[in-house]
């Protein structure tokens, strides 16, 4: 009876995590492709320019940061961690759709998504908000936009302690 009942709920949770893909069929073989949101731009990777030096390019397929040179450089460049936290409250819409939220993300959210990507900052730690559902192939928490929007001087505030605490701004 309790195998039955495993299989039961496996065969269920195995039917609903099927909805969120799409078959494809071809010839020899079948395969999955996740249905992705389309962003409102066509430009992949996108460039974000902050400052004179200060850019990043975001990949719009995989809703992540392209670890390149000026990714990199900035983590060791207290002034430019500095211009990012204060960009935070920068509220430009850039029309790129991410994963885990349906509103498109401004500069801020950027700015905030890369000072949280930093080693030694924790999001609980950091926000003291738990958030901790995270969809299939999204690096970010559902509801962590959301937050960065309702709240954003508080987030500022709170990642700028975490900023002093970690050593990355005096």
């Amino acid at each position: 009876m309790k195998t039955l009942n495993v299989i039961l709920v496996l065969s269920v949770l195995i039917g609903c995590n099927e909805n969120k893909f799409q078959r494809n069929q071809t010839s020899n073989s079948t395969t999955f492709d996740k249905t992705v949101q389309k962003n409102n731009t066509d430009e992949n990777p996108v460039t974000i320019k902050f400052d004179k030096d200060l850019i990043l390019n975001w990949d719009t397929q995989s809703n992540n940061f392209i670890m390149d040179e000026n990714y990199t450089n900035i983590k060791n460049d207290k002034e430019k961690i500095k211009l990012l936290w204060n960009h935070i409250l920068n509220t430009e819409n850039l029309n790129i759709k991410i994963c885990s939220s349906k509103e498109s993300i401004n500069k801020g959210d950027i700015a905030f998504l890369y000072l949280l990507n930093l080693e030694r900052i924790h999001t609980f730690s950091c926000l003291k908000v738990q958030l901790d559902v995270l969809d299939y192939d999204c690096p970010y928490p559902t509801g962590l936009i959301d937050y960065i929007k309702n709240n954003r001087k508080e987030a500022r505030e709170k990642i700028g302690g975490c900023l002093k605490q970690n050593g990355y701004v005096n």
